[in-house]
């Protein structure tokens, strides 16, 4: 039985990695439906309670269920009405493919799939697509007013009459005030700007009220730090780094946790400041603009880091991306030509080799040592190039890459391991006839030596091409 159970779940686990089942498809008799969530279904809590029906034809027995997330098995009871239940994992943020595959006692398969999307716990969010910012901004200073801009669409900015003077303002959501760990992002645009003056533009971290408040400030192309006003007072730049914003539209993204808070810029890290005396350990996010003409924001979003929220989470990562399947074949069709060259130029070496080999006992020609010496050089920078080629990790890759021709790779790789155990008797045979020449007052009478030399330059020239070809 476990033999046969296995052979039937090796089948449901190739089924489910093909997505060969759509939506609610019926299979060989087998009618499958996931019945919750639905297609399309969002949720913020990686454990997903996924329920479903099968029904079969008349005479067929349901056997085994298997419910999977991206063709990954997980665990899924079957009940006696032909009904199903499973607990699972989501594996990514963003999209999840949930199938659940059934098999009837005469292998009878049914499958059905859903979509689910997996997102991080967002505290607030605000498009401005509605044409207005969202009730929970509570401004401070300045007019702020939500504009479409012909390029990036609805984008929150400040009046052109506020330009001359610093302006806030905050999310004050019920409860916003009491925030401790999250993270605040927007978009920025047009925020570089001016390189002089004491312009600037950022993300207000946390604020306690309007005079008590922690600043992540962007001096336009310049630099970046944290700002800390304590009853109205403005700090020093604490963590300053150049350069600001070298973008014209970026992703400014801030993390604070307890006391800790690190800045990124297009997801890369730029600066970070600890609150030592932790006096802003909780308290709202929102937005500032200093002296700073024409920059607006878009996408603004808030998303609990929470450890209660973010446990379970620990272990989902990004979606990895889609192979390019139709580039990797057309890579794998040019390199097929290189393959037959390389091959091609490898019998032209053995040949080369075989031919050294042969002319080596017919020397008949009276050479100087220093010929004979130049020779063993030669054979020196042979003998190293096949070494060179023998531990070259292109032939690997050559491996992992060419499935089909995996064999032809095996027997390069095979003969130059021969020829590099025939050049070492070889060489040695070359250095024995240069002890010779010098023993016999300068001079060695070995024949064809001089036609060695060339079969030795011409098997260079060879390595050369071939190993060009790996290139």
């Amino acid at each position: 039985m476990k033999g046969k159970q296995l052979g039937l779940i090796l089948m449901m686990v190739l089924l489910a990695l093909s997505g060969a089942a759509s939506r609610g498809q019926v299979q060989s008799g087998v009618q499958t439906s996931i019945t919750a969530p639905t297609d399309g279904f969002i949720t913020f809590d990686p454990t997903l309670k996924v329920q479903g029906t099968a029904q079969v034809s008349a005479g067929a027995k349901l056997d085994l269920v298997l419910v999977s997330v991206n063709g990954k098995a997980q665990k899924a009871t079957l009940k006696a009405d032909g009904s199903f239940e499973a607990e699972v994992e989501l594996e990514y943020f963003g999209e999840n493919i949930v199938s659940a595959t059934v098999v009837t006692d005469n292998k009878q398969v049914g499958s059905a799939r859903v979509s689910v999307h997996l997102q991080r716990r967002v505290l607030f969010f605000d498009d401005f697509e509605a044409g207005r910012p969202r009730p929970e901004w509570a401004p401070a200073s300045g007019t702020w007013v939500v504009q479409k801009d012909a390029q990036f669409g609805w984008i929150y900015t400040i009046a052109e009459s506020d330009w001359n003077q610093p302006v806030f303002t905050y999310i004050t959501t019920p409860g916003s005030r009491s925030w401790r760990n999250y993270a605040v992002e927007v978009s920025i645009v047009n925020g570089r700007g001016r390189s002089g003056g004491n312009q600037g533009i950022g993300i207000v971290v946390r604020a306690q009220d309007d005079l008590n408040k922690v600043l992540l400030e962007v001096k336009s192309d310049r630099w970046l730090c944290w700002r800390i006003i304590q009853a109205g007072q403005w700090s020093d730049c604490q963590g300053k780094v150049a350069p600001g914003l070298t973008d014209a539209s970026v992703i400014l993204r801030v993390e604070a946790r307890d006391s800790t808070f690190v800045a990124y810029i297009n997801g890369i890290e730029r600066t970070r400041w600890e609150d030592l005396n932790k006096k802003f350990t909780q308290g709202m996010p929102g937005l500032y603009v200093y002296y700073k003409e024409g920059a607006f924001f878009d996408n603004f979003k808030v998303e609990s880091l929470e450890a209660r929220a973010q446990s379970a989470l620990a272990a989902v990562k990004e979606a990895p991306p889609i192979p390019d399947w139709e580039l990797i074949r057309t890579q794998l069709a040019q390199l097929e030509p290189r393959l037959q060259q390389l091959d091609s130029r490898l019998n032209a070496l053995q040949s080369a080799v075989g031919q050294v080999s042969k002319d080596l006992p017919k020397l008949q020609v009276s050479v100087t040592p220093s010929d004979l010496n130049a020779l063993s050089q030669k054979m020196e920078g042979v003998e190293q190039l096949l070494e060179a080629w023998g531990q070259d990790k292109r032939v690997e890759t050559l491996q992992a890459l060419l499935g089909e021709q995996i064999s032809k790779i095996k027997r390069l790789g095979d003969a130059v391991e021969r020829m590099t155990e025939e050049f070492g008797p070889l060489k040695q045979r070359v250095e024995s006839a240069a002890a010779k020449a010098e023993s016999v007052d300068g001079k060695a009478t070995l024949g064809l030596l001089l036609g060695a030399a060339g079969a030795g330059l011409a098997l260079l020239v060879v390595l050369g091409v071939v190993l060009g070809i790996l290139k």
